[in-house]
């Protein structure tokens, strides 16, 4: 039994990187739409393996580890090939010369983000400063804003050429990329969504959370994968506001 109890939150965090992989073979593929629902799967098994852990109380060095090899395929390689093979897919709105040197230079910035992300996680594995709050975007956050923003290209027909004109610009794809890369090392505090027990729901303690839920449930409700739009910025100045006061202290998985 203490071996089931041990092994449970890794076997939660190994589906995490089964996922990550699935959501790059979809991917390779412009299936964007089911790359996305297992980037939504590997989200949920990332904030399930972190609570199983507390709740079991098998914090280990091994699960900490581990966590973060699973997090740097499921949400820093998958988010920087969405942008790479979003690109790809809609080459035709750049004005390439007989090189290709715009396409490529576009495409290319955009794997700046597993690179970042590796090196978050790496900071994060070392800094002792974080206990209650992230210091950077977490990648699970930053990786479900970029995957939405293909299926946001889809469902927006209407607004295609308006979309190709400035979403798919060169400019913007590469702002996007130099904006994700640099909050994820940035020495922003970011509220962390975690519950330590099936005990500790209560609304005090935890009020900045059910905010967070219940606009982003609204929000999905009406706008679909919008919503990923306004819910990612909407935590970001919740974040500032919460942890304006406060100095973060490290987090334990």
């Amino acid at each position: 039994m203490p071996t089931l109890k041990k092994w449970l939150p890794n076997s939660i965090t190994l589906l995490n990187l089964y996922f990550g992989c699935l959501a790059i073979s979809f991917l390779a593929s412009h299936q964007f739409r089911y790359a996305t629902y297992c980037v939504f799967a590997a989200s949920l098994c990332d904030f399930l393996d972190g609570f199983l852990a507390r709740l079991l109380k098998v914090n280990s060095e091994l699960g900490k580890q581990l966590d973060s090899l699973a997090d740097i395929v499921s949400f820093g390689v998958v988010p920087g090939l969405t942008l790479f093979f979003l690109v790809e897919k809609n080459s035709f709105c750049f004005k390439t010369t007989e090189t290709d040197f715009e396409f490529y230079l576009v495409s290319s910035s955009c794997l700046l983000i597993p690179i970042f992300s590796a090196l978050r996680l790496a900071k994060f594995n070392l800094d002792t400063r974080q206990t209650t709050h992230f210091i950077g975007l977490p990648t699970p956050a930053n990786t479900l804003f970029i995957t939405c923003l293909p299926l946001i290209f889809e469902k927006q027909a209407p607004f295609r050429s308006f979309l190709e004109d400035y979403f798919l610009h060169p400019l913007s794809i590469i702002t996007l990329t130099l904006l994700s890369s640099f909050l994820l090392v940035s020495p922003l505090p970011f509220y962390a969504i975690k519950f330590n027990s099936f005990k500790n729901f209560s609304l005090r303690e935890n009020l900045p959370t059910f905010i967070l839920i219940t606009i982003s449930l609204l929000c999905i409700l009406t706008l679909s994968f919008l919503a990923a739009i306004p819910i990612f910025f909407f935590y970001i100045i919740l974040s500032l506001i919460v942890l304006r006061k406060k100095s973060p202290r490290i987090i334990k998985n």
